[in-house]
């Protein structure tokens, strides 16, 4: 920063207008489509800003930009290391790679057992990102919604996936949850994206609000606040767990396509299991799909599971002993959510059998 102020810059945010703001439109109007822009720069001091400005500013003003994220350089001794900052132009479409990139599966050792984990916590908005976008674009499309809005438990992954998926597409996402006396840490990533956060105010003299309660409050909301007197709706509340049979066609092909025929046909084997957390039912609906050979090992944690969304034939369900809201008594060696994904672990250790899978749909 020293070497671009001048006597006329007095301080940090007119350096930015005067100067930062100016060379990075131009470095980006020079840059090729589907060409990448790195970015090697540092604060020296705690209170500047500058970089969280630059990460704002090229999202606002760069619409066919993508934030890859930052990686670091540093000396032979690892002293001493430097952000690296990534975007990529890219004019025509999302690069598919931020939201459904290739299918990693990774093998883990349990006292003598191996099991395969599939990694979706590896991914921002967990396994339900991979489907968001085709489903946005389509929605977009068809009915011209820049607004989209989903009511759930602060514990589920469907408030990131969206948050995440309006965030790639600029589009303005209102996430509704129960009020809590801080935000939930999963709703505070959310929030990271843009995410409006709408708390639902709690009945009287209790401390909690149920799903059903949340779900009626932003239904009502967004009537209320987008739809007019037309019954022109200008935003689309989706439903829970996105469950809709256009997503969930989407989450199959999304699947499909990042998994190798190897790793596709290594899965798909009647001598083979799959151990999955279930919720809403729309990743089991997917994969029944997908693997139609595989035998599932289903772990509810919420709600009862739909009879018609199970092959009785090749399934066996167990039933989570916690509550919905209650952290696993045991927890797996991998990371995932103490409070879904985690709960199938205790299963896993009784039931489960050398070179078992187990789909991981997201981290805390």
């Amino acid at each position: 920063m020293q070497q671009s102020i001048n006597n006329n810059i007095s301080n940090e945010d007119k350096w930015f207008e005067v100067f930062f703001s100016k060379y990075l439109s131009k470095a980006w109007t020079y840059l090729k489509n589907n060409s990448y822009y790195v970015m090697i720069i540092n604060q020296k001091h705690k209170s500047e800003k500058y970089v969280n400005k630059m990460i704002n500013y090229i999202y606002k003003q760069f619409t066919n930009s993508y934030y890859y994220g930052v990686i670091s350089y540093a000396n032979e001794n690892k002293k001493n290391p430097q952000p690296i900052f990534i975007w990529k132009k890219a004019s025509s479409s999302i690069p598919e790679e931020l939201y459904n990139p290739t299918i990693i599966i990774k093998s883990i050792n349990y006292h003598n057992k191996s099991f395969n984990v599939i990694r979706d916590d590896m991914l921002i908005g967990g396994s339900k990102q991979r489907a968001i976008i085709p489903l946005l674009q389509s929605l977009s499309q068809s009915h011209n919604y820049n607004i989209y809005g989903y009511a759930g438990p602060v514990y589920g992954f469907g408030q990131i996936a969206l948050a995440y998926g309006c965030y790639l597409m600029r589009k303005v996402c209102y996430i509704f949850v129960e009020q809590r006396k801080e935000l939930h840490h999963l709703t505070r990533r959310a929030k990271s994206y843009g995410a409006i956060i709408i708390e639902v105010p709690n009945k009287p003299n209790t401390n909690n609000t149920a799903l059903h309660e949340v779900q009626a409050y932003a239904n009502n909301y967004f009537d209320t606040k987008f739809n007019n007197l037309n019954n022109t709706k200008s935003a689309y509340m989706m439903p829970f767990g996105l469950e809709t049979d256009e997503f969930i066609k989407s989450y199959i092909t999304a699947i499909k396509n990042k998994l190798d025929k190897a790793s596709y046909d290594n899965i798909n084997n009647s001598n083979n299991n799959l151990w999955l957390v279930s919720g809403s039912s729309v990743l089991l609906r997917a994969l029944t799909s997908v693997f139609p050979k595989v035998n599932f090992k289903i772990v509810q944690v919420g709600k009862n599971i739909w009879t018609e969304h199970v092959d009785w034939s090749r399934s066996k369900v167990y039933k989570a002993p916690e509550k919905f809201y209650e952290i696993a008594k045991h927890q797996p060696p991998y990371p995932t959510v103490k409070t879904y994904d985690a709960k199938l672990w205790q299963f896993v250790m009784q039931y489960g059998q050398d070179g078992d899978y187990i789909w991981n749909v997201g981290r805390d």
